[in-house]
């Protein structure tokens, strides 16, 4: 009999964003702000602190033909921080490309992968220029860069319908980050006006556009996403907040996280839980959301697994998986039954775990 025996580790998980900016040539570059869940990392001791070790490459093809690079990164291990927050820049020309995103993680060797499409729009040369622009819903701020091609300080307006604030750019560089406050904004599409006013008595100039802000997930997606929180909350906490009116969801999500990080003594919980749930919908939908899934429930409940067996190509059995998790002397068993990738545990035949942080 022939054996096939896999030894595999779940890929890794990291989220990113984009936006096109000027650089100090005034020509068009690619941002990528991407995050990285810290605890993904392997950490091997350098002296007296552990370090993660890690590259990341994007690639861009547009006519089949590539441009990109590869950034190598050290981090060192601090459990204050949950996310690795970073960003890479590749100089580009306008228009659509494909994105590859690498993640490599260079102590264990695993890897992550993001594909998309993105568009890459000209920045016209003005006296008012500036970069793409992101509104952060948690901190109720617009975030741009703005370019000076007057050689002059200036004052910048910026109106979202009737919510106006302003800036005062005190000094004649080339790239200047600024930030706009609209504690009030609301969620949808939002008439968006910025105007720039030189000191040198230069003519002013303005600019009119769309900004379309998020709606919060309290709004539209609070059922679906209260119902995520079954391996982490009794049905109790779970059928309270599904009835909450939606004026005070913002507020009850906030002492819900409260409660479980005093629970389990782990600050930044709700981010450590979701990015297992975000894993498990990214990697076990068959037929379902990944996380209603067998594989789904034990990655969210458990965390990563320390070692995955996987046996595809066994004769006369169907394909099969088993977890390990060594330091709760625990394994699990899923089985694809139906050949369709959709892994069923058959190991053990009760499952009694509880949501645990690493």
């Amino acid at each position: 009999m022939l054996l096939f025996l896999f030894l595999s580790t779940i890929e890794l998980n990291f989220s990113y964003n984009t936006g096109v900016f000027l650089n100090k040539d005034s020509t068009e570059e690619l941002r990528i702000f991407y995050e990285i869940p810290s605890n993904q990392l392997i950490y091997i001791k350098s002296n007296d602190n552990f370090f993660a070790n890690y590259e990341i490459s994007a690639i861009l093809i547009r006519n089949k033909k590539e441009i990109g690079d590869i950034w190598t990164e050290k981090f060192q291990q601090d459990s204050t921080i949950k996310k690795i927050k970073n960003k890479v820049e590749l100089p580009v020309s306008p228009g659509s490309y494909d994105l590859i995103l690498k993640l490599r993680d260079l102590n264990s060797q695993k890897t992550g992968e993001k594909k998309d499409k993105i568009t890459v729009e000209k920045i016209e040369k003005s006296l008012l220029s500036f970069s793409s622009r992101n509104f952060n819903s948690e901190t109720k701020r617009l975030n741009l860069e703005i370019y000076n091609f007057c050689n002059s300080p200036f004052k910048v307006l910026c109106k979202i319908d009737n919510i106006t604030d302003s800036i005062i750019i005190d000094n004649t560089n080339f790239i200047n980050e600024v930030s706009f406050k609209f504690d009030s904004l609301k969620s949808g599409t939002h008439n968006f006006l910025l105007s720039a006013c030189p000191s040198n008595g230069n003519t002013c100039d303005f600019v009119t556009d769309t900004l379309y802000v998020q709606e919060p997930f309290w709004v539209k997606d609070w059922g679906s996403k209260v119902k995520q929180l079954s391996y982490i909350a009794n049905n109790k906490e779970i059928d309270s907040l599904i009835k909450t009116p939606v004026s005070k969801r913002e507020m009850e999500w906030l002492n819900f996280w409260q409660k479980k990080e005093l629970q389990y003594k782990y600050e930044g919980l709700e981010t450590e839980y979701f990015n297992r749930v975000d894993y498990a919908n990214a990697n076990f939908e068959k037929g379902k959301q990944g996380w209603q899934t067998d594989r789904g429930k034990i990655y969210i409940l458990l965390g990563e697994p320390d070692e995955i067996e996987s046996h595809p190509f066994e004769i006369g059995k169907n394909p099969y998986e088993i977890w390990h998790y060594y330091s709760v002397e625990t394994e699990f068993i899923f089985e694809d039954r139906n050949g369709f990738g959709d892994y069923i545990i058959t190991y053990p035949a009760f499952i009694n775990v509880k949501f645990r942080v690493k």
